[in-house]
């Protein structure tokens, strides 16, 4: 399968007062087309820099690591210009923002915010353009589209903003889509609709996606890779039904016990103790090993390598070293 996206050696430093802070840390992965890969972890794990980064849009306090590479269909996103940046975003690669409220200009109406990409990246005339907004509102769901093409974005509830961020990215019909948390203010509903909307993307013409989640549900239906991220490190890798069904990583197996299941009545659902480590003050060993069941004195003394399984399965973690056929304690 073609490679669009190959990442490596990807690192996002953000200079304070206080040190350095590695907000990715050394990741390699790639995208192939067609695919959809998912990035799940916790709140500030790297997973949104990561799709940043793509996209080329580092804040301007943070900078790309020297030696990172990102490759997008051959360009080198990393030391493009922005000329070439231009013509990448929107059109072959767009990107599903979290916050829309951020995201879309509050002295623009919708319908023109849509059109600019249409203006941008395609030749049409201005009566295609009007009905392809049309059509892109209704894709997603929006009632009365018209209307809401002449309103402003003050005037929508979250969720009807998302919906209109969601239609933004689709509207040249992008080779890769990043999804940053694209459902998470909508209803259950909803939520099924744009997710059904992204698959149809992915059908009609090979797209890609890279889908940034939390959501475990989510993951397991749309994506075919899974990367566990924790402290801006990838921590295990593998395909979507053999990571859900052998997790290698503790982390890993930490989430998929925390999520809510109809079959086990449980009063509380499971969770992982302790919190993530400051960015600041970094764990010399593993990053997980303060909240690991399974640490050991080996993992708060270095940093573990990961490890490459075979069939698309990587972990980092000591557990895994010289002994991968161990089996962690149920």
């Amino acid at each position: 399968m073609d490679t669009i996206v190959e990442v490596r050696n990807l690192s996002v430093l953000f200079r304070t007062e206080e040190g350095v802070v590695r907000a990715v840390d050394g990741l390699d992965f790639e995208i192939r087309r067609g695919e959809t890969l998912g990035i799940v972890g916790e709140s500030g794990c790297g997973k949104s820099m990561t799709a940043s980064a793509l996209m080329g849009l580092i804040p301007k306090a943070g900078e790309i690591g020297a030696g990172s590479t990102i490759l997008f269909d051959g360009i080198d996103v990393v030391r493009a210009s922005n000329g070439q940046l231009r013509r990448i975003r929107g059109d072959r690669a767009a990107m599903i923002f979290q916050e829309p409220m951020t995201s879309l200009n509050p002295v623009f109406k919708i319908g023109d915010q849509i059109r600019e990409a249409l203006e941008l990246h395609r030749t049409m005339a201005r009566s295609a353009m009007d009905a392809r907004v049309i059509e892109l509102l209704s894709l997603v769901g929006i009632p009365s589209p018209e209307r809401i093409a002449a309103s402003y974005p003050h005037t929508l509830s979250g969720g009807m903003r998302q919906r209109v961020m969601i239609a933004m990215a689709l509207a040249c019909d992008p080779e890769l889509l990043l999804a940053d948390e694209p459902t998470t203010a909508l209803d259950v509903t909803i939520q099924a609709q744009i997710l059904e909307l992204m698959k149809d993307l992915k059908r009609k013409v090979n797209a890609s996606i890279l889908l940034i989640s939390h959501n475990m549900g989510v993951i397991a239906e749309m994506c075919d890779r899974i990367i566990v991220m924790y402290a801006g490190r990838a921590v295990e890798e593998g395909h979507a039904r053999d990571l859900f069904a052998d997790p290698l990583h503790p982390y890993t197996e930490g989430l998929l016990r925390s999520i809510p299941s109809v079959a086990a009545k449980r009063e509380r659902l499971d969770s992982i103790p302790g919190m993530v480590p400051n960015p600041l003050s970094m764990p010399s060993g593993c990053g997980f090993a303060p909240r690991c069941p399974y640490a050991r004195p080996e993992c708060s003394e270095g940093q573990p390598g990961l490890l490459r399984l075979g069939e698309g399965r990587a972990v980092r973690c000591f557990l895994r070293g010289s002994r991968g056929e161990e089996r962690m304690a149920s």
